[in-house]
């Protein structure tokens, strides 16, 4: 009879507390609605599904733009301090349909009308990559985005919500409230056969007088990982008065956007720029034997080298496209499949658990920090293949199953798989390339001005960038990049940045006899879903 009057008793108390916890949550959530204009500067630690932290400070700042479909808020996210320097973006701003992300002061944009897909969500495995508009991991921890979590927690029984007793944090007296939750994940066996669970539990703290965020951490575990997050919001300020068009491309190209960073001048380095050249050397461990493999080990080979991270949405079904390649030319002794981890924040216990559980069959390479740098990797996953004398052919960043398609066909034109031998009239010291055409071409965006932009020619003709992004996908044959001095000389003061060089099918009798009849191939912007260094969010 006691205990029936103390059960009694605690689910009264709770039926009291709880009557009293959502009538708060729902007056926070109508404050955070309500705000036309928020700042705040953001501490945030994170961890990794496969092993490692980091954490970076940040100066957030949003617009409530009713208007706006995509959002319903334009945002700029400034990263200010960063413990993994190298792995962090600059900026990620939004608005009018536009997403403009900085990473070492290369800006790239990306707008609604150019490139819808990328404003939509991919389904991956039993995961999803958000819309670039919504892939980073600051967008959630804006006021509306915390205002909407809250409210789905009310909303949905699977969910257990307490307001825990007052705590003060940053010498700020604060709500405190929890918020736990189990269910069943998308895909409810994980690769053993067991039932895949998913627990969250959240920890929001709120100023106790004016309701603005001041502490957010969520962790979550399932029966193949765990991750936490950790969030300070510090010197917030509820509807300050923004600098007039400070969401404007004009702002974000002419001025320091609250202290953060200027688009540079010179555009960063990546791995288009090494095509036709040596590809430079790597010496590296191999995962699950005593042994070290190098490049020089791999010469007389074509190479297909990865570079891929444990943390990275899109290099999941890359680990099949790299499976099917492997099986395609297990047999085929001129040929070397070669995965290498180069992430700063993948450990070697997680690239072996990430493995494991995808069932990778390339040879694993991992603590490739440096070479990564030498093949100025900013993004995963990226492909290169390398001729037998060592020679950069090809590069693509990102996947999808025309990079795939594209891949396989080349391999196939350099090797014979009936005999294992490298086909005759492939001359690697000229790096000639064919591939069937891929779905979108676009020629990177410049914010910069004119004098930065390269030298378009189309067909032998030099026409401006509108007309060379105006060519239909179907009707490309080849592109060319060329960067030496040598390549450029021929051009003029026109080719200082650069030329490229596009092909159509009906006119590549003559115009594909450019650069001495070489022809090097490069697609560099997002040929497939692609995960920027730390604009990345962990599975």
């Amino acid at each position: 009879m006691k205990k029936a009057i103390i059960s009694f008793l605690l689910v009264i108390t709770s039926i009291v507390l709880y009557s009293k916890t959502i009538p708060t949550l729902k007056k926070i959530v109508k404050e955070l609605n309500s705000y036309q204009t928020y700042q705040s500067n953001c501490e945030r630690t994170f961890s990794f599904p496969y092993g490692g932290t980091m954490t970076f400070e940040a100066n957030v700042v949003t617009q409530k733009v009713p208007s706006d479909t995509l959002c319903g808020f334009y945002y700029n996210f400034e990263i200010t301090k960063n413990t993994d320097a190298g792995e962090t973006g600059d900026f990620s701003y939004y608005f009018n349909n536009q997403v403009f992300n900085s990473f070492k002061g290369k800006v790239r944009k990306t707008s609604l009308l150019e490139t819808p897909e990328a404003f939509k969500d991919l389904k991956i495995g039993g995961g999803y990559r958000p819309a670039i508009q919504r892939s980073h991991q600051l967008f959630y921890l804006t006021p509306l985005m915390l205002a909407k979590e809250i409210e789905e927690a009310i909303n949905n029984k699977n969910w257990i919500i307490v307001q825990n007793t007052d705590t003060i944090v940053s010498q700020e007296q604060c709500l405190r409230f929890s918020m736990e939750s189990n269910k069943i994940a998308e895909n409810p066996l994980n690769s053993n056969g067991e039932i895949n669970e998913v627990h969250t539990y959240i920890e929001m703290y709120f100023n106790k007088s004016k309701l603005y965020p001041v502490y957010y951490a969520k962790k979550i575990k399932t029966s193949s990982y765990s991750t936490f997050n950790t969030t300070y919001f510090r010197n917030t300020k509820i509807n300050p008065v923004l600098p007039q068009n400070y969401f404007s491309e004009e702002n974000l190209i002419h001025q320091i956007p609250l202290g953060g960073v200027k688009p540079a001048e010179k555009e960063m380095l990546n791995p288009s720029s090494l095509i036709g050249q040596k590809a430079p050397e790597w010496e590296l461990p191999v995962l699950g034997k005593d042994e070290i493999l190098s490049n020089t080990d791999l010469l007389g080979k074509y190479i297909l080298l990865e570079f891929t991270a444990t943390w990275c949405s899109s290099c999941i079904p890359a680990v099949g496209m790299m499976n099917r390649i492997e099986n395609k030319f297990e047999n085929v002794k001129n040929v070397a499949i070669v995965s290498i981890f180069s992430s700063k924040v993948d450990t070697k216990d997680g690239i072996l658990k990430f493995v494991e559980k995808n069932k990778m069959r390339s040879a694993i390479l991992y603590s490739a920090t440096e070479v990564e740098k030498k093949y100025h990797i900013s993004s995963y996953p990226n492909f290169l293949i390398v001729s037998p004398k060592g020679k950069v052919l090809i590069y693509y960043q990102g996947y999808n199953e025309t990079v795939e398609k594209n891949i396989l066909s080349m391999l196939s034109e350099y090797v014979d798989l009936k005999d294992s031998t490298i086909k005759e009239g492939i001359d690697s010291t000229e790096c000639k390339v064919t591939i069937a055409p891929v779905p979108s071409i676009s020629v990177k965006p410049d914010i910069s001005g004119d004098e930065h932009n390269p030298l378009y020619i189309l067909d032998g003709v030099i026409v401006d960038k509108t007309q060379f992004k105006a060519v239909k996908p179907e009707d490309i044959k080849s592109v060319s990049i060329l960067r030496n001095k040598s390549e450029t000389d021929k051009y003029g003061e026109k080719a200082k940045n650069g030329v490229i060089l596009m092909v159509t099918k009906k006119n590549d009798s003559e115009a594909s006899k450019n650069i001495d009849g070489q022809k090097f191939l490069n697609f560099d912007n997002h040929t497939g879903p692609v995960c920027p260094m730390r604009k990345r969010n962990p599975l």
